[in-house]
């Protein structure tokens, strides 16, 4: 099957964050552990320009909003995989590193179910309805733990393995970019609402393939549970796992 890897750069995003320089460092990793082209959406390709990856331009979305790199990172990883359903695609954020070949056994897991995502350590209810301005303080839903939406399951958007040939798989990913065209709002709590508006749930990852700050620990000490991927923008995780990444 076609396989790719998908990219995001916009230039809100790197205003608000501090990983566009990682974007080289990024390939570079990737290029250790797949053999599959990559491609890095962008609203200004000729400054992404580089022989190891090709470079697309796509449209801003939300544009001059505070967080329209963000909404066009989020809008554009799932849209970029509906409009190339024979494609098995691994979006990946540019601040997280792969550190084993275990990890790329997503791809065969989203070939067989459509959607893959790592659970999140935030997994606590009613969490997702209240981190940063874009979760829009869920005033359509109560506030206290009366709603199925309150309970589930919170997902790492930073990490996914899309397959939206998978008919299941198809239908919540035009869920997710209906929502996110009528009230874009941070994907891990735009993502719990596509699954509950479509009645898919995706295949959860178990939490090595995207480790941060709230389990690196936990994965540290615990000897039989060895990352696959880490967030190294998180604080500490970069020193917790220094030499599997050198290696």
């Amino acid at each position: 099957m076609n396989r790719i890897v998908l990219l995001t750069a916009f230039d809100g995003q790197f205003k608000q964050g501090h990983w566009h320089a990682h974007i080289a460092d990024s390939v570079s990793n990737i290029l250790k552990y797949l053999q599959c082209p990559i491609l890095l959406l962008t609203d200004d390709p000729d400054e992404y320009k580089s022989p190891l990856y090709e470079v697309q331009r796509v449209s801003v979305i939300s544009r001059n909003h505070e967080r329209q790199g963000y909404r066009s990172s989020n809008y554009w990883r799932i849209k970029w995989p509906l409009q190339h359903k024979d494609t098995t695609i691994l979006y990946i954020d540019l601040d997280i590193r792969i550190i084993s070949k275990a990890f790329i056994k997503g791809f065969d897991l989203a070939e067989k179910f459509g959607f893959c995502l790592p659970i999140s350590p935030r997994a606590f209810a009613c969490i997702e309805n209240t981190c940063g301005i874009d979760a829009l303080g869920r005033q359509d839903k109560p506030a206290e733990f009366a709603s199925a939406y309150s309970h589930a399951t919170s997902y790492i958007t930073g990490v996914m393995f899309i397959r939206a040939s998978i008919l299941s798989a198809g239908k919540y990913l035009r869920e997710y970019i209906r929502l996110y065209e009528t009230k874009p709002q941070r994907a891990p709590s735009l993502a719990i609402e596509a699954a509950m508006n479509s009645c898919f749930e995706t295949y959860v990852l178990p939490p090595q393939w995207c480790v941060t700050y709230q389990n690196k620990d936990f994965i540290y000490e615990n000897t039989r549970a060895k990352p696959l991927a880490i967030h190294i923008s998180d604080e500490g995780v970069l020193d917790t796992f220094t030499k599997e990444l050198k290696n």
